[in-house]
């Protein structure tokens, strides 16, 4: 049953969950209450994101000892009758091939493929916090008052499951996120390092807080215990309907597995966890950290990048010395000899 908002009332989905009320609460705003600054912080998420990728360490050649190129074009054409269109395989010469093995076995070549699997797991986290922002926010729409209606309750029901699940995909991102960071850190930041000691100093210096701790208690409540469960509170009415505030609820979570501390921490919101700060704060964190780190990783290791581009250019002058570094023009050429074969 649905009573009126405003004035701390309290409301029940479909579910039975209760919607969790505490006063205290309702002063709270998130850092990213404006819509206008969430779209900024946003923006800024997938600039680090675009740095992470480019990171200016010049990339090798990913191509295998066989040059396959797929017939096409009028060669393609006739041979339409055969039942697989054939490929044409061609070995790389000993020089291209040695070049290429210099390059693989390189420290710049293994630190960019590192840093590029360490930015899909970021990339996987942006992703899961813009979907989990998108419902945050579309709550927080005094226009999202209408599902409220005791006609609308299983239209709450589903929202309100829809953003458990991007709850779960978000601190399931986060987790990944930091389990690879960690591995990423082992490799080029080990302990007891110059990089290694600036590394765990930013690390303790952005995740230190309580937004960090209870992001990661999430992350093994819903591992090893179940799912979050979110509840949501109405808000005071506007002339446009009222917001609702979606809140973690902290009993549940109570009954995880973790340590005193950690429950110590989670009984500062007895009537519920905001998410509104929580994620945003968190996001933004992780956001600040790795645009230390991107700025990092060159500086810490000038020399294998120059090592790396100096490898590059040796491949390269191997390609040309071979007749190899205009691949389209070298497609053609294959054409051409099979054509000439028929």
């Amino acid at each position: 049953m649905t009573q009126k908002p405003g004035g701390g009332k309290t409301v029940a989905n479909r579910s039975g969950a209760s919607l969790v009320q505490d006063s205290r609460l309702a002063a709270e705003s998130s850092p990213f209450a404006d819509l206008d600054e969430r779209a900024a912080a946003r923006s800024a998420r997938l600039r680090v994101l675009r740095r992470m990728r480019r990171h200016n360490i010049p990339r090798s050649q990913s191509t295998s000892d066989l040059i396959r190129v797929r017939a096409s074009g009028p060669l393609a054409a006739e041979w339409e009758h055969v039942e697989k269109t054939p490929v044409v395989e061609v070995e790389w010469p000993a020089a291209v091939k040695a070049a290429r093995r210099r390059i693989d076995a390189s420290l710049g070549a293994k630190l960019l493929a590192d840093t590029a699997a360490l930015a899909r797991s970021y990339d996987a986290f942006l992703m899961a916090d813009l979907e989990l922002a998108r419902d945050i926010d579309s709550f927080a729409d005094p226009r999202s008052a209408w599902l409220h209606h005791p006609r609308h309750e299983e239209y709450l029901g589903r929202a309100l499951q829809q953003l458990a699940h991007n709850l779960q995909n978000y601190v399931a991102a986060a987790g990944a996120l930091i389990d690879h960071a960690r591995r990423f850190r082992r490799r080029y930041a080990p302990a007891g390092t110059p990089n290694g000691n600036a590394y765990d100093q930013r690390i303790k210096a952005t995740f230190g807080g309580p937004e960090g701790i209870i992001v990661e208690y999430l992350r093994n409540y819903a591992l090893h215990h179940s799912l979050p469960l979110v509840v949501g509170q109405q808000q005071e009415v506007t002339a446009e309907g009222w917001p609702t505030l979606i809140l973690l609820d902290t009993v549940s979570l109570l009954d995880g597995d973790g340590s005193a501390g950690e429950k110590e921490l989670l009984k500062k919101w007895a009537g519920g966890i905001p998410m509104a700060p929580l994620i945003g704060m968190y996001s933004s964190r992780v956001v600040a950290f790795y645009s230390w780190l991107a700025s990092r990783l060159r500086p810490w290791y000038r020399e294998a990048d120059q090592e790396l581009e100096e490898l590059n250019r040796d491949l390269q002058r191997a390609l040309d010395d071979a007749g190899l570094g205009d691949l389209p023009s070298l497609i053609d050429q294959l054409e051409q000899r099979h054509r000439r074969e028929r």
